[in-house]
């Protein structure tokens, strides 16, 4: 009978500890579908390829010309890894390379990646949209 008191006792203090959770009870950012922009501005000389690196994946976001900007959405499987993204611009797909150096970016975040005029000027800085 001891044993069985045992097992009782047990058994309710591990239903007195689980509680069940509801969609209410999470905590959900209301920031979590958000895009992540970025805003791409070319000092360089010529065309550069931009691509968003991150999570494994090289995502292409698009070429912007000369003394132009660009605005690109990173895709949300960028984002919803580690949110560490480093961004690559590259004349015509050869030449050097302009490195942002890797960013934390969550969503709702926009990023201003600038490419210099000498390219090891690069450089990418994160916003939080209001």
């Amino acid at each position: 009978m001891r044993y069985s008191s045992m097992l009782l006792i047990a058994a309710l203090a591990v239903t007195q500890g689980c509680r069940h959770h509801t969609n209410d009870d999470r905590a959900i950012s209301p920031k979590a579908g958000l895009p992540v922009e970025v805003l791409v501005t070319n000092h360089y000389s010529t065309d550069m390829q931009v691509v968003a690196v991150g999570s494994g994946i090289n995502y292409p976001l698009g070429t912007v010309a000369p003394e132009m900007s660009g605005h690109f959405i990173l895709p949300q499987a960028l984002v919803i890894g580690t949110g560490r993204i480093e961004f690559v611009a590259q004349p015509a797909g050869v030449g050097p390379l302009a490195h942002s150096g890797y960013v934390m970016v969550t969503p709702g975040n926009v990023v201003e990646f600038v490419i210099g005029a000498q390219l090891f000027n690069s450089s990418a800085t994160v916003h939080t949209s209001h």
